[in-house]
C-alpha cells in the first residue's frame, strides 16, 4: 500500500531549517541561471527587434557591418525612384533615411562628479530616420536637429553609465570638439537604438570630417516587396550597394551571438549540477537520520518503490519550492536595464524562461531525491534497525 501524502508534508515541515536552506539554495541556483539566460535571450532579442519587415537597408558594396560602410551622397538621389517606395501622406516625404554610425567619447560638461569620458554610439540621421524607424517614438522633449541639438534614447544613460538626468533634456554633452544640447529622449522599444545618441547627420559629418553615410535605409509599402527590391538593387551598375531585408540582416547580426547562448547553456547546466548536489546533500542526510523509520515502515509492510515515491514526493516539494521562489525573485529584475556588449537592453523574463527554470528545479527535485531513496531502500532491514 502506499503512503499517505501527510507523511511526505510532515517529513518536509519538521525539519524546518534544513528544508528552509535547501529551498534558498535551490532558488539561488535557478535564479542565476534564469538571469544569464534572461540576458542572453534579451541581447539578441533587441538585435532582432532593430529591422522592420519593410525596411530595405544598404550598405556599401563590400561592406558587411554598418560601421564600415561608406555610401557618397551622389548614391541617394537614385533610390528615390524606387518602385513601392513609401512616402509622406502630409508632405510627399520619401522614406529614405541615410544614416551615419560614429563612435564618440562623450562628456558632460557641467554635471558635477563626471569628469571622465564615455564611450557613446552617436548616429547621425535626418528627419526621414523617424519615419523609416516606426519602432522609435519620443517620450519626451522634441525631435528639433540642427546644429547644436541632439534626441537620446531611453537607455543611453545605461550603455554610457552615467545617471539618468546626466542625459535629461535641457543638458549638455560634448564630443567632436562641440557642444550638443539634449533637446529630447526616444523609446524603440527592445531594440538597440534606444542605446544611441541621435544628431543631425550633415552637422556629425562636418564634426567628424567624413563626407560620406554610414548605411541608407529604405521603407517600402509593402513587406512583399522587399526581396524584389533587394535583388533589383544589388544588379545595378550605376550604384554600388549592398542591399539587405532589414530584419534578415539583424537576424544574422544576432547569430554572432551562439557562442555567447552557448556559454549562457553550459553555465546553466553546470549550475544545475550544483543544485542537484545540494538536493543530493540534503536528502542524503535527511533519510540517513531516518534510516529506523524507513526500515520500520518495510516491516510495517509498505513496499520499497512506496517509500522510494513518498522520498522522491519530498524532494520535488522542496525544489518545486525553490523554484516558485526563484520566478517571484525574477520579478525583481524584471525590466531593469544592463549594459552589455556596447549596448543597453532591457531584461524581460518571458515563459521560456521560466520554463527552464522549472525545469531545472524539477530535475534537481527528482534527481536528488530518487538517488538517495533508492540507496535507502536497499539497506537490510536489520542494518537499518541498527542504524539508529
Amino acid at each position: 500500500m502506499a503512503l499517505p501524502l501527510k507523511y511526505t508534508v510532515r517529513n518536509v515541515l519538521v525539519r524546518r531549517t534544513r528544508t528552509a536552506l535547501t529551498i534558498l539554495g535551490v532558488a539561488l541556483v535557478a535564479l542565476v541561471a534564469g538571469l544569464m539566460l534572461a540576458v542572453t535571450l534579451g541581447m539578441v532579442r533587441s538585435m532582432k527587434n532593430s529591422g522592420s519587415p519593410d525596411n530595405v537597408l544598404l550598405l556599401s558594396r563590400k561592406a558587411t557591418t554598418t560601421m564600415f560602410s561608406s555610401i557618397v551622397p551622389s548614391d541617394v538621389a537614385p533610390l528615390y525612384s524606387i518602385q513601392g517606395l513609401r512616402t509622406s501622406d502630409e508632405n510627399g516625404e520619401p522614406y529614405v533615411s541615410p544614416e551615419v554610425f560614429h563612435g564618440a567619447l562623450v562628456t558632460f560638461p557641467g554635471y558635477p562628479g563626471l569628469n571622465e569620458e564615455k564611450s557613446a554610439s552617436v548616429r547621425g540621421v535626418t528627419s526621414a530616420a523617424f519615419l523609416v524607424h516606426e519602432q522609435v517614438k519620443m517620450i519626451s522633449g522634441e525631435v528639433s536637429l540642427d546644429s547644436e541639438t541632439a534626441v537620446v534614447g531611453r537607455l543611453a544613460y545605461v550603455r554610457l553609465g552615467v545617471p539618468e538626468d546626466a542625459l535629461a533634456v535641457g543638458r549638455t554633452i560634448r564630443f567632436g570638439e562641440r557642444n550638443w544640447k539634449v533637446v529630447g529622449v526616444f523609446a524603440a522599444p527592445g531594440t538597440l537604438m534606444e542605446s544611441e545618441i541621435w544628431v543631425d547627420a550633415g552637422e556629425l559629418q562636418t564634426t567628424i570630417r567624413k563626407k560620406t553615410y554610414s548605411t541608407i535605409s529604405l521603407k517600402l509599402e509593402n513587406p512583399a516587396l522587399v526581396q524584389d527590391v533587394v535583388q533589383s538593387l544589388k544588379k545595378r551598375t550605376d550604384v554600388l550597394y549592398n542591399a539587405f531585408s532589414e530584419t534578415e540582416f539583424y537576424d544574422e547580426y544576432a547569430k554572432t551571438f551562439v557562442q555567447m547562448q552557448r556559454l549562457a547553456m553550459l553555465v546553466t547546466a553546470i549550475m544545475a549540477a550544483g543544485g542537484l548536489f545540494i538536493g543530493l546533500n540534503t536528502m542524503f542526510a535527511a533519510i540517513r537520520s531516518r534510516m529506523q523509520e524507513v526500515a520500520s515502515l518495510r516491516v510495517l509492510g509498505f513496499r520499497g518503490r512506496h517509500i522510494l515515491v513518498a522520498i522522491v514526493l519530498e524532494s520535488m516539494f522542496i525544489a518545486i519550492a525553490g523554484g516558485i521562489l526563484a520566478c517571484v525573485a525574477v520579478w525583481l529584475f524584471s525590466g531593469v536595464p544592463i549594459r552589455m556588449s556596447q549596448r543597453a537592453f532591457v531584461v524581460e523574463f518571458d515563459v521560456s524562461v521560466l520554463l527552464a527554470m522549472f525545469a531545472m528545479t524539477s530535475a534537481i527535485g527528482l534527481l536528488g531525491g530518487i538517488i538517495p531513496a533508492y540507496h535507502a531502500i536497499r539497506v537490510r532491514v536489520p542494518d537499518a534497525l541498527r542504524a539508529g
